[in-house]
C-alpha cells in the first residue's frame, strides 16, 4: 500500500509539473524555425546552420518547447517564470556548465560572464559543433 501511494504521489507531482510548464510557457509567443534563424542572424551572423538545432536542443535541456526560445529573450526572465521547475534549474546549471567547459577549451575566459539572452547561448553552444 505505501509503494501503491509513493507511486500516485510521484505521478500527481509530475503531471502538476507539466501542467505548471504548460500553463507558463503557453503565454511566450511561439517563434517558427525561420523567425529565430532571420532575428539571430541580425546580432550574430554566421555560417553554421545548425542553429536551430543548438536552440531546440537547449529548450530538450530545459524542458521547455523549442518554439518559445527567441533569440533576445532574457535567460533571467526564463529563469523567473520556470524557476519553480526543479528540470529547468538543473538543466540551466548544465548549461553554465557546458558554456564554461567550451570555454575553457578555447583558451577564453571561463568566468567572463554567463550569457544573457537565448542568442548569447545559441552562439557559445554553436561553437562546439
Amino acid at each position: 500500500m505505501d509503494l501503491f501511494f509513493l507511486a500516485l504521489v510521484a505521478i500527481v507531482t509530475v503531471a502538476i509539473g507539466s501542467l505548471y510548464r504548460f500553463r507558463r510557457a503557453r503565454s511566450l509567443p511561439d517563434i517558427s524555425d525561420e523567425e529565430f534563424l532571420e532575428r539571430y542572424s541580425l546580432q550574430y551572423p554566421s555560417e553554421n546552420r545548425d542553429i536551430a538545432r543548438v536552440r531546440r536542443r537547449i529548450a530538450s535541456i530545459l524542458n521547455i518547447p523549442y518554439l518559445k526560445l527567441a533569440p533576445d529573450q532574457q535567460l533571467d526572465e526564463l529563469s523567473r517564470r520556470f524557476e519553480f521547475l526543479c528540470e529547468f534549474s538543473v538543466g540551466w546549471s548544465d548549461l553554465e556548465d557546458e558554456v564554461r567547459e567550451l570555454r575553457r577549451e578555447r583558451g577564453a575566459d571561463e568566468d567572463a560572464g554567463q550569457p544573457v539572452t537565448v542568442g548569447e547561448l545559441v552562439a557559445e553552444l554553436a561553437t562546439e559543433l
